[in-house]
């Protein structure tokens, strides 16, 4: 099976700075599936989605998890995630930043990049910035 990541999330932020594609915040009621869990401490703690014209969703957020420094010590780590769900969130399949399956060098870097353009776009940061003085 081929995955083409890079690809899909090039197409993605291309997509998304041309502003052909509508991202939406995902509902506190669905945030907890945003994602296929790899570990019960991982937290999503902000998500996109949008939604195809099959009613496919594609989700790009920003999880965090527990890293120990020593058996009861422990620090915050945040990671960016891609997950391909339906519009229930209840088939899902999600890639990490660190996906070694069919991830590629630089996916966490591109992921971060598609993550803050979205927010960028959802905020309408531009045109708050460029009417802030007025």
């Amino acid at each position: 099976m081929s995955i083409n990541l890079r690809e899909f999330v090039s197409n993605l932020a291309k997509a998304t700075k041309e502003k052909q594609i509508n991202w939406a915040k995902v509902s506190p009621k669905f945030l907890n599936n945003a994602m296929e869990r790899i570990d019960d401490d991982d937290r999503v703690f902000e998500a996109y989605s949008t939604t195809n014209k099959n009613e496919d969703v594609v989700v790009i957020g920003r999880a965090e998890r527990k890293v120990y420094t020593s058996e009861d010590e422990y620090n915050m780590a945040d990671y960016y995630f891609l997950t391909q769900t339906d519009t229930n969130y209840k088939d899902r399949v999600t890639f990490h930043e660190q996906d070694t399956e069919f991830g590629y060098y630089g996916f966490a870097i591109d992921l971060a990049r598609l993550y803050r353009l979205i927010k960028i776009n959802y905020m309408d940061t531009g045109n708050k910035f460029k009417n802030f003085l007025e």
